[in-house]
């Protein structure tokens, strides 16, 4: 089912239609837009609970990680499934949380990317001579948006100046000209700046590896917090040092006054195939509800 969203015409619509069959399923979730990527396409996160600071987690700002969009759908889909109560994700102390937390699930930051990387340039539209110029100075597969600038090293953390001035659009690592040139980070930087999360996570593959970045804001026991959520999935918990990132999302919300940024790179293959789907969600569900609840 998750799977079929990237074979549409355009990700961001399929999504839309997704999330769309999950609120009819359960009306309390809310379908949040919050602005368009660089070529158009309404970017959407899917919320429950009260949204009073709540959690936020992230997924699909490379093109070649689908399976950190497909988790997160998966995991939206436990919570928003009301006909199986034996779920974790339906248990009472869970809809409880709810009654005084929240979480916002956005699966997808890079459907222009996605869209790009199984049709081609000519699906980015006035873009589209932009990125099969990058495709034909590099000819690695495309992770980047429809402006060949990798999401994942576009934020206000550290920013690589250095490489941007010797770098130009490319499928991948190139960070762009200046932090938050994108659409689509400028409008994440907005939309986590609107509902004041307690805590990011944005989830990647592959990795086995948890990296956290602590604001100043961060609670005392955020050191625990850490330690637990990387016990919970068996993934090594990187040192600060190593765990920092220039340029990320989780950097730039610690840094920029967040408490815990988190990010989470799961899988041991690149890319990791969908039939890993079951096996890897079996050992991350755990971890999404204490990364909510603890």
């Amino acid at each position: 089912m998750f799977e079929n969203l990237f074979s549409a015409e355009h990700c961001g619509a399929a999504l839309e239609a997704l999330l769309q069959e999950r609120k009819t399923a359960c009306p309390q979730m809310q379908i949040v837009p919050f602005g368009k990527s660089s070529c158009g396409q309404k970017l959407y996160a899917a919320a429950l609970g009260r949204l009073k600071n709540p959690v936020l987690f992230v997924g699909g700002l490379s093109a070649q990680d689908r399976m950190s969009t497909i988790l997160l759908l998966r995991f939206l889909w436990d919570m928003t499934n009301r006909d199986d109560p034996n779920s974790p994700c339906q248990s009472a102390s869970l809809q409880k949380f709810f009654e005084y937390c929240g979480v916002l699930i956005l699966p997808l930051l890079n459907p222009d990317g996605f869209d790009i990387a199984r049709g081609g340039p000519e699906t980015a539209g006035a873009l589209a001579p932009l990125s099969a110029h990058a495709m034909q100075n590099d000819p690695a597969p495309w992770e980047a948006n429809a402006a060949g600038t990798s999401l994942k090293h576009n934020f206000n953390a550290a920013f690589p100046y250095d490489t941007a001035r010797s770098m130009h659009a490319s499928p991948s690592g190139f960070p762009g000209t200046r932090p938050e040139s994108e659409a689509e980070t400028k409008a994440l930087v907005r939309f986590t700046a609107s509902f004041h999360p307690k805590r990011v996570i944005e989830l990647r593959t592959p990795g086995e590896t948890v990296a956290v970045s602590l604001g100043r804001y961060a609670p005392a026991s955020a050191g625990i917090s850490r330690e637990i959520i990387a016990n919970s999935c068996g993934y090594r918990l990187l040192s600060p040092e190593d765990g920092f990132e220039r340029g990320s999302f989780k950097d730039w919300f610690a840094q920029a006054g967040g408490k815990e940024g988190y990010t989470i790179c799961a899988g041991c293959s690149s890319p990791v195939p969908d039939d890993d789907l079951e096996p890897l969600y079996t050992r991350l569900m755990q971890t999404f509800l204490l990364c909510m609840v603890v």
